[in-house]
C-alpha cells in the first residue's frame, strides 16, 4: 500500500468518525418515530424498546449483527424498515470498510458524549423503576396491539398553507377536498390539517392508535403497587417492620416528622429509612434474634464480590449493585441498590400481579382486562407471600427457642 493510498484510507475513515460523531439522539427518534408509523404502529413502544433503538451504539452493532450472521434470531438483528429509514436519511453503515471502521468508532465516542448507554442504566437504576421497565415489556410481548394503531378509510389530503391543495383539475381538487372534510369531521385532523393526538398515517390513509397511552400506563398499577409496598414506600406515618421513618422523629425514629416531607422523600426519592437498632427494631420482630440480625446488617453493607452461592446461601454482584441471600431476616431476599426486595413479601406479589395482568391484555378489552387481572393477581400472591412469610417466622421462631437462639442448625 502506498502512501497516497493509505492518506485517502484515513481520510475516508475520519470522514466515518465525523459523519457518526455529529449524529444526534432527535435523528433517531425521528427515523424510529416515521419507521414505526410505516408499520402501523404508535411512536413510542414499550421504554426498554424505545430506549434501545435509539441507542446508536446498539442500533450500530445490530446492524453489524445483520450483515454477518444473516440467519440470526430477529431480535439481535436491525428492524428492516428503520434500518431502511435511517439508511435514507443518511444514517446507514457504509460498505467501504475505511468509512465503516471510522463511523463505529465515531458512533462509540458518540454514545461517551450524549450519555445513550447511560440512559439504560438511568432506565433502570431503582426498584420500581426495573419492575415497570419489565411490567412494560411482559404486556407488549403478551398483547402487541398494545402499542399499535387501527387503519381508518380516510384518505389523507394534500394541505398547502393550511388549507387543502387546489389542483389544476377540478376531479383531483374535489377529491383531495373530500378527503379533507372526512378527516376533519372524523377529528383526525384540524381545520389547519395538522393531526390530532394518536393519529399516524400509513399507505395514504389515517391510522389511529388503538389505545391511549395513558390507558395502557394505568397497567403498571398492580405491579408498581406489589414493589412500592415491598419495600415500604407506601406509609405515610413513618417505617414499617423493623425500620425507621424516611424523615425519622427525634422521639420516635420509626415515626415520621413530617407527613408530607415523608410522602415526598419515599415517592419522589425512594428513600427508606434504615433498620433500628437491635433493641428497637425487637419490638416489631421478635421472631429475629441479635445474632440474625447482625448478620444481615453485614450481609446489607457488604460490597465485596462474591459469585458463590454455595458456601454461605448469598451472592453480591460487583461493587455491591444487587445481592441475593438465602436467608435474611425476611427470608429468601433479593437487593437492588440497597433496596430489599423479600421473596415472599415483594417479589411473590409482583409475579402475582405480573402473571395477571399479562393474562387479562389478552382478552377482549385488554386494558380492563389487564387492570382486573393485574389486582387479583396482586391480592393472590400479596396473599400467598403473607402466608409463606408467617409460617417462615414461625418456623424461626420455633428454631430458635429450641436451639437456644441458634436456628440455622436447626433449619439446615
Amino acid at each position: 500500500m502506498t502512501g497516497e493510498e493509505f492518506q485517502d484510507m484515513l481520510k475516508r475513515a475520519k470522514a466515518g468518525f465525523k459523519d457518526r460523531y455529529e449524529e444526534g439522539r432527535e435523528d433517531y427518534r425521528q427515523a424510529y418515530y416515521a419507521s414505526r408509523e410505516l408499520r402501523g404502529k404508535d411512536p413510542e413502544d414499550a421504554r426498554i424498546k424505545t430506549t434501545l433503538a435509539l441507542n446508536p451504539t446498539i442500533v450500530a452493532a445490530r446492524d453489524v449483527f445483520s450483515d454477518a450472521v444473516p440467519n440470526a434470531p430477529s431480535w439481535l438483528k436491525s428492524e428492516p424498515i428503520y434500518r431502511g429509514m435511517r439508511n435514507e436519511m443518511g444514517m446507514g453503515l457504509s460498505n467501504d470498510l475505511p468509512t465503516r471502521i471510522g463511523q463505529l468508532g465515531g458512533t462509540v465516542a458518540n454514545d461517551l458524549t450524549q450519555d445513550h448507554s447511560r440512559t439504560i442504566w438511568w432506565l433502570l437504576n431503582a426498584p420500581q423503576a426495573a419492575g415497570n421497565v419489565a411490567n412494560e415489556l411482559a404486556l407488549s410481548m403478551a398483547n402487541p396491539s398494545l402499542f399499535a394503531h387501527e387503519r381508518t378509510d380516510i384518505g389523507v389530503p394534500t394541505m398547502d398553507n393550511g388549507k387543502p391543495k387546489v389542483y389544476d383539475k377540478q376531479e383531483f381538487t374535489d377529491e383531495n377536498r373530500a378527503k379533507y372534510d372526512a378527516a376533519v369531521s372524523a377529528g383526525l385532523i384540524s381545520k389547519e390539517g395538522v393531526k390530532r393526538k394518536g393519529v399516524g398515517q400509513k399507505d395514504g390513509r389515517f391510522t389511529k392508535r388503538k389505545y391511549a397511552p395513558g390507558d395502557v400506563a394505568a397497567l403498571a398499577i398492580p405491579t408498581g403497587v406489589a414493589i412500592n409496598a415491598g419495600i415500604g414506600l407506601l406509609n405515610p406515618l413513618g417505617g414499617s417492620g423493623g425500620y425507621a421513618a424516611a424523615i425519622p422523629s427525634s422521639e420516635d425514629p420509626a415515626k415520621t416528622e413530617n407527613a408530607v416531607l415523608e410522602v415526598a422523600a419515599k415517592y419522589i426519592l425512594g428513600k427508606t429509612g434504615n433498620l433500628l437498632p437491635y433493641e428497637e427494631f425487637s419490638k416489631h420482630r421478635p421472631d429475629v434474634d441479635k445474632g440474625d440480625y447482625n448478620r444481615y446488617k453485614a450481609f446489607k453493607y457488604e460490597k465485596d464480590t462474591d459469585l458463590n452461592i454455595f458456601d454461605d446461601g448469598q451472592v453480591t454482584l460487583p461493587t455491591g449493585v444487587a445481592k441475593f441471600t438465602m436467608e435474611g431476616i425476611h427470608g429468601p431476599e433479593l437487593q437492588f441498590l440497597g433496596r430489599s426486595l423479600p421473596a415472599t413479601t415483594t417479589l411473590v406479589p409482583f409475579l402475582g400481579a405480573l402473571a395477571g395482568g399479562v393474562a387479562g391484555v389478552r382478552t377482549k378489552r385488554p386494558i380492563k382486562g389487564g387492570v382486573i387481572g393485574g389486582m387479583s393477581g396482586l391480592i393472590a400472591g400479596g396473599a400467598a407471600g403473607m402466608i409463606g412469610e408467617e409460617l417462615r417466622r414461625r418456623a424461626v421462631s420455633n428454631a430458635n427457642q429450641l436451639e437456644g437462639g441458634n436456628a440455622e442448625q436447626y433449619l439446615g
